[in-house]
C-alpha cells in the first residue's frame, strides 16, 4: 500500500510504493525498493539497480536493499557506469546494514556525508572513490564494521578533499584496500587488509590493531 507523503515530495515522484521499516536513520526523503525483506535472518530479494535510487537532501538506503545478480551487480548504489545508480548530487547518504551488495557498490559518492552500515557495500571496488573530489566542502565518511569488502575496497577514499574518515573493524578488506586514501583517517582493528593495502596513504591517520596487513602493505606511508 502507498503511504501519504508531503506534497513537495509527491511533486517529484507522484506514485511511490512505500514500505515502512524501523530504521534509526533520519528520513528526509527516500525511495525504497518495492520488495523488502524485513526479516533479517533471511536474505533479501535480489533487486535490479533502478530499485536502489534515492532522492533528497538526506537519502536512506534501507537495510538489505539494493542487491542484484549477474549484470545487475555492477554499479549498485554507484554513479560509475550506471544510469540507474544512486544520484550523488545531494548532501547525505545513510546506507543501511547489508545494503548495496555488488561490484563497484557505493563508489564515486561525491557528497558531503556518507554513513555506511555494517556488512554493507560489498563487492569488487566497493566504496572506491568516495568523496574523491567534492567541491571544496568538508566531508565525513563513516564506515561501520565488516563493510566495504572486496578488491580495491576503499581505494582513493577522500582524495583531494577536506575529509574525516572513520573505518570500523574488519572493514575495507581486499587487494589494495585503502590504497592512496587521503586526509584524516581512523582505521579500526583488522581493517584495510590485503596486498598493497594502505599504500601511499597521506595526511593524518591512526591505525588500529592488525590493520593494513598484507604483502607490501603500509609502504610509502
Amino acid at each position: 500500500s502507498n503511504t501519504r507523503l508531503s506534497s513537495s515530495f509527491v511533486s517529484f515522484f507522484p506514485i511511490l510504493s512505500f514500505v515502512p521499516y524501523n530504521y534509526s536513520a533520519p528520513l528526509s526523503s527516500t525511495i525504497l525498493p518495492s520488495m523488502l525483506n524485513r526479516n533479517a535472518s533471511h536474505p533479501a530479494p535480489l533487486l535490479p539497480t533502478f530499485r536502489c535510487a534515492g532522492v533528497g537532501p538526506e537519502t536512506v538506503i534501507f537495510p538489505n536493499s539494493c542487491r542484484g545478480r549477474g549484470d545487475e551487480l555492477s554499479s549498485l548504489c554507484a554513479r560509475e557506469g550506471s544510469r540507474h545508480g544512486v544520484a550523488n548530487k545531494w548532501h547525505t547518504y545513510n546506507i543501511g546494514p547489508e545494503a548495496c551488495i555488488g561490484d563497484t557498490s557505493c563508489g564515486e559518492f561525491d557528497v558531503r556525508h556518507v554513513n555506511i552500515g555494517h556488512r554493507a557495500c560489498t563487492g569488487e571496488r566497493a566504496c572506491e572513490g568516495i568523496a574523491a573530489a567534492p567541491p571544496h566542502k568538508a566531508t565525513t565518511i563513516t564506515i561501520d564494521n565488516d563493510a566495504c569488502k572486496g578488491d580495491y575496497a576503499c581505494h582513493d577514499v577522500a582524495m583531494e578533499a577536506n575529509s574525516d574518515v572513520t573505518i570500523g573493524k574488519r572493514s575495507c578488506v581486499g587487494l589494495e584496500a585503502c590504497y592512496a586514501s587521503d586526509d584524516l583517517i581512523t582505521v579500526g582493528d583488522d581493517s584495510c587488509s590485503g596486498i598493497r593495502a594502505c599504500q601511499s596513504m597521506q595526511g593524518q591517520f591512526a591505525l588500529g590493531k592488525h590493520s593494513c596487513k598484507g604483502d607490501s602493505s603500509c609502504s610509502h606511508l
